[in-house]
């Protein structure tokens, strides 16, 4: 019996021997195919993640404010041609019954997006597969809101990058756009549309609240707004940098347009809150409360990691400079002068001994 059970079990183990290891380009076929049309932009723009010195994510909202994967950097950057929105449904930020509205890109040539580049720099594979993963994991909600495109970004250098860039899929059904249903879109004017979509977002924004599942708590959608627009737009405000080339000063000019709409937004919102009833007003700000100090926490710890990385940087930096320096023989450091023998000294070539290369005086 006993050699029965030994003999099963060198088949089996043999057996699991030859089990094929994961295919590593079929595992990030896959970790692509998680993030809807990121493949198909990838062939567009003929580009292999895979191949590339550094992969570039660009972020505008929460996703720079709290990484899904450590960035090797993260600097600010420019996208053209969009203007951010809140207008997609989302039921991370309200229920399915009542959902809330999150950011998402929309096209409009007159418009730019100011927001983060990351950048991913010498990752192996099976780094790359993880951080691709953490990605989608992070931003491809259950109902689908998003697209994912290779978008031409530039950083404030004005150095261009293609970046990973999540855009709002405007035939998902969870696009909302204006929020405003087709028969009353068909009685109002431009104008009377813009300003009824306002408020009817403002009403929706000021009320919403929902739980995180993923992060165990409690939200509302205006926490969402205060911590990832407001935030920024109260301490980060975007101003016109004169000694900025022409392109980037037109790319600031617009990303500023798109801030003014976005405070017009944050002012209905405040003016819709103040109008609920006091129960209502209170339970809504007590979670927000709770989801203000854990941002500012975690604020707090990427500043403390961003000053880490800024320093190390130029501790680098340094580093290779004096290394140059020390290696370079026409360097003027290394051209150091024979020593002078003072005038006033007499040579006393008998007190000279065998290993000094200056006789003694």
């Amino acid at each position: 019996m006993k050699k029965l059970i030994k003999s099963i079990r060198h088949l089996f183990g043999g057996l699991a021997s030859k089990k094929k290891a994961p295919d590593p380009r079929a595992e990030l076929e896959k970790a692509i195919a998680r993030l809807p049309g990121l493949a198909q932009s990838l062939k567009l723009h003929n580009l292999d993640l895979s191949k590339e010195d550094a992969v570039h994510v660009f972020g505008y909202g929460s996703l720079p404010g709290k990484p899904h994967y450590p960035p090797t950097e993260m600097n600010t950057a420019y996208l053209p041609g969009y203007r951010r929105d809140f207008c997609c449904r989302s039921i991370r930020s309200g229920t399915h019954e009542f959902s809330g509205l999150t950011l998402g890109l929309v096209k409009d040539k007159e418009a730019a997006v100011k927001g983060k580049i990351m950048s991913y720099r010498g990752l192996n594979m099976s780094e790359l597969i993880d951080m691709l993963n953490e990605f989608a994991s992070r931003e491809v909600p259950s109902t689908a809101i998003y697209v994912f495109q290779i978008k031409k970004v530039v950083d404030e250098n004005g150095q261009e990058a293609h970046a990973i860039t999540c855009v709002a899929d405007t035939k998902a059904p969870g696009f909302v756009g204006d929020a405003l249903g087709k028969e009353v879109r068909e009685v109002l004017n431009e104008e009377e549309r813009k300003e009824a979509s306002l408020w009817r977002k403002a009403s929706i924004i000021s009320q919403a609240a929902g739980y995180l599942t993923l992060g165990k708590r409690h939200t509302t959608n205006k926490s969402y707004m205060d911590r990832f627009v407001r935030h920024n737009l109260d301490n980060h405000p975007t101003e016109i940098d004169e000694k900025a080339d022409p392109v980037q000063k037109e790319l600031q000019r617009k990303v500023i347009h798109g801030e003014k709409q976005m405070r017009e937004l944050i002012d209905a919102v405040d003016k819709m809150r103040d109008m609920l009833k006091p129960a209502t007003r209170k339970w809504l700000e007590k979670i927000e409360e709770k989801q203000w100090n854990h941002f500012l926490k975690d604020q707090k710890a990427l500043d403390e990691k961003a000053v880490k990385q800024a320093a190390a940087k130029q501790a680098a930096a340094e580093k290779a400079a004096a290394e140059k320096i020390k290696n370079d023989p026409d360097a003027p450091e290394n051209n150091v002068p024979p020593p002078l023998i003072p005038k006033d000294k007499k040579l006393n070539l008998s007190t000279r001994t065998k290993d000094s290369f200056f006789p003694s005086f």
